[in-house]
């Protein structure tokens, strides 16, 4: 399916964490990327990037697989 954001240095550049539907999409970012991504921790999902924008079964599987990490104590 495909993000309706294009990923640019200027996006990256203020984020702590990324959070990745696949690996696939770590590799990207880290091979396009590579000094913005210096540092920064890349969460991959491990959900298949195959559901339609707004579906609602990815909402609730990204909902609940994403909390835990936005409930961690900063600097981990």
């Amino acid at each position: 399916m495909g993000a309706r954001a294009i990923v640019t240095n200027e996006l990256l550049s203020w984020a702590d964490m990324v959070f990745v539907m696949e690996e696939k999409d770590q590799r990207a970012l880290t091979e396009g990327f590579t000094a913005t991504m210096f540092g920064r921790r890349i969460i991959v999902l491990d959900i298949p990037d195959r559901y339609d924008f707004m579906d609602e079964e990815l909402i609730l599987m990204l909902k609940t697989t994403v909390a835990p990490y936005l409930e961690e104590p900063m600097g981990r």
